[in-house]
């Protein structure tokens, strides 16, 4: 019974995520475009990018509230976070080049253990979204689905993936593995975003995790699905 339920949950993975091939990324970019979290994104990418500036407390505190309010985080401490980015040396700078450790400077500077690592990455990436990842909601997860479907990456990509240079780097093995080049940074953060919307939602809802999770200590289950990713991994080496 735990064998087949493990079946189910490799079949469905296989069947519900569809390939990020031309036709598939513009339908699902038309539907964000046409929704309402993607036209306050774009307002709030308007707002950065019509304010670049980080040196007085006046524009980062406008662009800080705004963020907060976009990500209805009640409990980021505003005033913490304009601190940290007026003292950071250089930061125009360093954002101005795409430095990567301004994120997780951003993200560590609460002194509590909730971090600000989604605040962090809109808020580099709606200045600079050539070169930063903002990693709309769910992003990370349909990296982490994909994986498990495609085994993009050699590594271990892991379903919270917080510090940002190695999310940045999963992000980029995705790339590289579909061929994407040709689409922008933002663009495929917007189709990742919306197969979460869309496939990752109703695929959870068939496969709860709580109620499956026990099942995959099992030996002879985990025998499975090593089997099941070596067929996939032969299929991809078949097929390229």
């Amino acid at each position: 019974m735990k064998i087949q339920v493990v079946k189910d949950f490799f079949d469905d993975l296989r069947r519900r995520f569809p390939p990020p091939t031309a036709g598939e990324i513009q339908k699902r970019l038309e539907r964000f475009e046409n929704s309402e979290y993607g036209s306050e994104e774009n307002s709030l990418i308007r707002l950065f990018q019509g304010c670049p500036g980080n040196t007085t407390r006046e524009d980062v505190l406008l662009k800080a509230t705004a963020l907060k309010s976009f990500l209805h985080q009640e409990r980021l401490n505003t005033a913490t976070i304009v601190r940290h980015i007026l003292n950071t040396p250089d930061f125009d700078k360093k954002l101005n080049k795409g430095v990567k450790s301004l994120v997780d400077g951003i993200a560590l500077s609460s002194r509590a253990k909730w971090k600000y690592t989604t605040f962090a990455r809109y808020y580099c990436g709606c200045h600079k979204p050539d070169a930063y990842l903002i990693d709309p909601p769910g992003t990370s997860l349909a990296l982490l689905m994909y994986d498990r479907q495609d085994h993009f990456s050699e590594e271990t990509i892991h379903r919270s993936m917080n510090r940002y240079s190695a999310f940045a780097r999963q992000f980029e093995q995705f790339r590289e593995f579909y061929h994407l080049q040709d689409y922008s940074l933002l663009d495929i953060q917007h189709f990742l975003y919306q197969v979460a919307k869309d496939d990752v939602a109703e695929f959870s809802k068939r496969h709860p995790i709580k109620r499956d999770h026990r099942a995959f200590r099992n030996a002879e289950i985990m025998a499975f699905i090593e089997s099941w990713k070596q067929d996939e991994d032969a299929k991809n080496r078949s097929n390229s």
